[in-house]
């Protein structure tokens, strides 16, 4: 018994020696690890921001900023340099991003790529070659979103793209600026909503199957309240029977007054030979037809590949008389889970489909999502089954 208590005493003895002796190691090596990720940090800084001179940590807590934020630090110019977290394929990408006092971006630096892999193209090359080329440099907050993602790692990116605008707005926030951080569809919503003298109205867009001379968008209140069209920066509320409601605008009225006397008529598919493709089809008493039709996608050509659906794509289009596209919506779209589903997935955005409206014959196929070959070639191929159905109409291919 006392063999085996001095055994365990002789082991105590030892592991207490040990963990004092790692104690002292820990002291000594831990302030020159932590001086050596200090400088590390001061390195990226002026990386970022070369002409920045010292630095000065900003303490967050009193800010509301963009919440892929996480730490800021001020250059004794005026600048700051950002450092935020954001998530592509993966969560935990972290890049420092500098602002100048003018709100430019002067240098970007990605310290941590969780992203790997894409179409082609490796994330964790790409983004630090968009850093090291300056990709961003020169932007600011107006002009942040026309700055180019690269083909092959869209999605990854796109999410950076997002980081670094919310970098310049908290750039902003933090030099005593304002920012309205609300989601994009929050703000429209308000917009609608304020223009209406309404509170908490959900609207729907308008799919426009109408020529509709000098506006850019109108919303229907899905209350029956009335309508808000928009004309540049403006929102024009009208009242449901087509009455402006604050003083006058004639555009806006007109532009109710038609839709409101359009007359759509649906066209007997049977009494012609279209593809199996084509879903419906109808036209206004101003020729312009409207219809519902499908493409052979990812879903169906990508079988080849995990994920494939086996499900067409499917859009509804209207085209004016003269071949113009007003507007196009996706309405069913099931492409596939691969690579996170995250390619063919952004046809289902108005951000993409929004794109077509203006084109026609000639230039629909410019319009393209980067990463999704197979997605892009389904649209436009459902695009393609509804001019060659309206082709038919025109001919008289009837059966």
């Amino acid at each position: 018994m006392m063999k085996h208590l001095k055994s365990i005493f002789t082991l105590f003895i030892i592991c207490a020696i040990v963990s004092v002796a790692l104690a002292a190691v820990n002291g000594i090596t831990a302030p020159i690890i932590l001086e050596r990720q200090n400088q590390a940090a001061a390195g990226a800084l002026l990386e970022v921001m070369p002409d920045g001179g010292t630095f000065e940590a900003v303490d967050l807590s009193t800010y509301e900023l963009p919440a892929s934020v996480k730490e800021a630090h001020k250059a004794s110019n005026g600048g700051f340099v950002i450092q935020v977290e954001w998530a592509g394929f993966n969560p935990g990408n972290v890049s420092m991003i500098g602002v100048s006092a003018d709100g430019k971006i002067t240098g970007t630096k990605t310290i941590t790529v969780k992203d790997s892999g894409g179409n082609g193209k490796d994330s964790a090359t790409e983004i630090p070659n968009m850093d090291a080329n300056g990709h961003y440099v020169g932007a600011d907050a107006t002009t942040i979103d026309g700055v180019d993602t690269i083909g092959g790692v869209t999605v990854s990116t796109k999410a950076y793209r997002a980081a670094v605008k919310d970098a310049l707005n908290a750039a902003i926030i933090l030099g005593g600026g304002n920012v309205d951080l609300r989601d994009p569809a929050e703000i429209l919503n308000a917009n609608l909503n304020a223009a209406l003298g309404t509170e908490g109205v959900e609207f729907d867009k308008h799919f426009v199957i109408e020529v509709l001379e000098g506006v850019d968008a109108i919303y229907v209140a899905k209350n029956g309240a009335g309508y808000v069209v928009v004309i540049g920066e403006e929102f024009i509320g009208l009242d449901a029977d087509g009455n402006v409601l604050n003083g006058t605008n004639e555009v806006a009225a007109n532009a109710i007054a038609t839709i409101k006397a359009t007359v759509v008529t649906d066209i007997d598919m049977s009494a012609y030979d279209f593809s199996k493709r084509v879903k419906s089809v109808q036209v206004t008493d101003a020729g312009v037809y409207i219809l519902e039709t499908e493409g052979s996608g990812f879903g169906k050509k990508g079988d080849t590949h995990s994920g494939a659906t086996g499900e067409y794509l499917r859009i509804r289009i209207a085209i004016a008389a003269d071949g113009t596209i007003l507007d196009c919506r996706t309405v069913y779209l099931n492409e596939s889970s691969y690579n996170g589903g995250k390619y063919g997935d952004v046809a289902a955005n108005e951000e993409f489909y929004g794109q077509f409206a203006g084109k026609d014959q000639s230039n629909y196929e410019n319009i393209v999502i980067s990463g999704a070959t197979f997605t892009t070639d389904g649209y436009h191929g459902a695009i393609k089954n509804a001019y060659k159905a309206i082709a038919l109409i025109n001919e008289g291919g009837a059966n």
